[in-house]
C-alpha cells in the first residue's frame, strides 16, 4: 500500500553534470513505485539538463540562482502526497529508503488522532537510542546484553536487530538530530506549523 503513496524528489542543480549522473541513478534504484524526480536548475551551463532529461527528470528553471528559491519552486510544481529535497551530490544508497520514510510518516498521520506531535517526537527519540545502542554494540555485546542495555526482551531485540541490518547507524544518529531540532522550534514557538515541522523532520 504504502508504494503508491506519490512521492516528489527535487534536487536542486547547477553545473553538476559529473555529480547529477549518480545522484539520479541512485534514485532510480529505489524501491519505490510511485515517485517524481524534479531537477531545478540555476541556469547550468554544461550537460547537467541534458542528463537530467535523459533519465526521465522533470526540469524546471531557478531565474535567482539560489538554492533555497529552488526548493520553493520544486514544491510549488510538486505532485507527491510527501516531499523529499536531496543534494545534487548526494547518492541514496538504501534502495528501501523513501519506502521507509513514507512508512514512517503514515504512521505518524495515525498517531496524530491519539496524541500531541511532542509525545509522539518524545517516543520516537527513545526508540531511537535504544536502536542506536543495539546497532552500535551489537557486534560486541550478546542479546541478553543488549537487553539489559535497552531494557528491551531478548526476542525484542532479535527482531529490531534483523528489522535494522540495513540500516546505517548515520543515518539513525540523523534522524535522533532532526527530530530533536523539531522538538526545540516547536516548544520555543518557532514552528508555524507543527505537524508539518515532525513531518519534514522524518523525511530529511
Amino acid at each position: 500500500q504504502d508504494y503508491y503513496i506519490p512521492v516528489s524528489i527535487i534536487v536542486p542543480a547547477y553545473n553538476e553534470e559529473v555529480t547529477v549522473v549518480e545522484t539520479v541513478k541512485s534514485l532510480l534504484t529505489l524501491d519505490y513505485k510511485l515517485y517524481e524526480i524534479i531537477v531545478v536548475d540555476d541556469g547550468s551551463k554544461d550537460k547537467t539538463l541534458e542528463i537530467a532529461k535523459q533519465y526521465g527528470c522533470t526540469i524546471l528553471h531557478n531565474d535567482k540562482t539560489e538554492p533555497v528559491n529552488a526548493k520553493l519552486i520544486g514544491l510549488k510544481a510538486a505532485k507527491g502526497k510527501y516531499l523529499v529535497t536531496i543534494d545534487h551530490d548526494e547518492v541514496i544508497e538504501n534502495p528501501d529508503s523513501i519506502k521507509l520514510k513514507v512508512k514512517a510518516l503514515e504512521e505518524y498521520q495515525k498517531l496524530l488522532s491519539k496524541k500531541h506531535p511532542l509525545e509522539i517526537l518524545s517516543a520516537v527519540q527513545t526508540m531511537l537510542k535504544k536502536w542506536i545502542i543495539l546497532k552500535t554494540k551489537s557486534s560486541t555485546s550478546t542479546p541478553a546484553e543488549l537487553s539489559k542495555l535497552t531494557g528491551q526482551h531478548e526476542f525484542v531485540v532479535k527482531q529490531n536487530l534483523q528489522k535494522l541490518k540495513n540500516t546505517k547507524v548515520s543515518d539513525l544518529v540523523n534522524l535522533k538530530q532532526n527530530l530533536f531540532e523539531a522538538e526545540c522550534k516547536i516548544k520555543s514557538a518557532e514552528a508555524i506549523d507543527i505537524t508539518r515541522e515532525v513531518e519534514c523532520a522524518i523525511i530529511r
